[in-house]
């Protein structure tokens, strides 16, 4: 594939360059999961992170009780005892500190599972990129794809910005499914400091060129719930959820998009 020019920022797209391109694409996994405002980890933590404002409203309720308490001599109803103030209080802490149990509990969960998650791609398709993507290294180390697979870059003054990979129809699920038709996105990821770019819609319009040039008719990829920033971007571009999947303890959306529909717009 040619390089492709795109963009008022002289982004382009080409194939990966081996090995040259290996240290940046796995850094770049690993920073798009875990670091930057949208990254799906931290919204993830995030979810299950007291604010202050819930520690606010904790003490303002403790306040609260206390008066109550203390004026309940001065005529409030003969019911608001002391002992009922108190097991209100009692109360409130147990579910407080039940809740707070639930969200370190939740959050560790999601721990795991972004570790499993990185781990999976960095020991799985990015620690051999050229076996996983079934690509050859031509000249200057750029692969040229032996089939329906490959591996694209996007790259702006010699600097990897982002990058996705297609594997052959059939390969997906440990080649479970034997769909000749339907071929795999993988592990699209864009560097945090250079999203909002329309990098992801470059590399995946490449991938979507060359997958209808050999006979592919629908693409299929999985992605987190937490990756909220990825489903708005696919669902701009044409995707739509058909199932969900068990992953790590967690279920995961399945997407299709079909090819000889086209996609919409969406900048990532």
């Amino acid at each position: 594939m040619a390089e492709e020019k795109t963009g008022a920022h002289g982004i382009f797209v080409r194939q990966y360059r081996h090995p040259d391109d290996l240290a940046h694409v796995r850094r770049i996994f690993v920073d798009a999961t875990l670091k930057g405002r949208g990254s799906p980890y931290l919204v993830g933590q995030n979810q299950f992170s007291p604010s202050p404002g819930f520690y606010l409203a904790i003490a303002a309720v403790g306040m609260c009780l206390y008066a109550i308490e203390l004026a309940q001599p001065a005529g409030l109803p003969t019911w608001i005892t002391a002992r009922v103030v108190r097991q209100a209080e009692s109360l409130i802490g147990f579910l407080l500190i039940a809740w707070l149990v639930y969200a370190w509990y939740k959050r560790r969960q999601i721990k795991l599972f972004f570790n499993a998650f990185l781990e999976e791609g960095m020991t799985g398709e990015l620690a051999d990129v050229l076996k996983y993507f079934d690509l050859r290294v031509g000249q200057d180390g750029i692969c040229i794809p032996n089939g329906p697979s490959g591996f694209w870059v996007a790259e702006e003054a010699g600097e990897v910005l982002g990058f996705v990979g297609l594997t052959e129809p059939g390969s997906a699920d440990k080649g479970m499914r034997l769909d000749p038709k339907v071929g795999d996105v993988r592990r699209l990821a864009v560097a945090p400091e250079h999203q909002r770019k329309g990098i992801a819609e470059k590399v995946m319009h490449a991938l979507a060129t060359h997958a209808r040039a050999h006979g592919i008719e629908t693409l299929e990829l999985n992605t987190s719930d937490y990756n909220k920033s990825a489903l708005r971007f696919y669902e701009g571009l044409g995707w739509r959820i058909v199932g969900r999947k068990e992953y790590h303890g967690f279920l995961i959306a399945v997407m299709r998009q079909d090819l000889w529909r086209g996609g919409g717009s969406a900048r990532k």
